[in-house]
């Protein structure tokens, strides 16, 4: 209840077919070792279908494997998020977050992303498309 708190209520307001970018900057638990959180936006394309920022089958020894190769955003968000770059939220519609209060504090200011759910580690955010670039004269 404690550490899951918030992602339910972020999966039940994600849209249908989302591209969902997941997060986990609470890489620890205090009661597992491994980074016990770090697919669980997975759940998002078990519910609503769509993409995800990382899957089991991008890996050649695994038993089902994605044809499409290599993604445009930057590797290894799943292990890494601070490698995060403001360039590869152009890829997602939506953002499943895993961090402590103050660093949501900081991602709810940033102007390219809309908080949907709050309260728990766990939030969703909608990825605002980047202004469209000025016309040249």
């Amino acid at each position: 209840r404690v550490e899951l708190a918030g992602l339910p209520a972020a999966l039940a307001a994600l849209p249908p077919e989302p591209r969902l970018l997941g997060l986990d900057y609470r890489r620890k638990s205090p009661l597992l070792d491994n980074p016990p959180f770090l697919q669980l936006f997975a759940w998002g394309q078990v519910l609503r279908g769509g993409t995800l920022n990382f899957s089991f089958a991008e890996f050649p020894p695994s038993l089902v494997v994605l044809r499409d190769g290599r993604r445009p955003w930057s590797g290894g968000l799943e292990w890494y998020p601070a490698r995060l770059r403001p360039d590869d939220l152009r890829w997602f519609d939506h953002a499943l977050v895993n961090a402590p209060p103050d660093l949501h504090d900081r991602i709810a200011a940033d102007p390219a992303m809309t908080p949907l759910t709050g309260g728990g580690p766990w939030r969703l955010y909608r990825v605002e498309p980047p202004p469209a670039a000025a016309p040249q004269p």
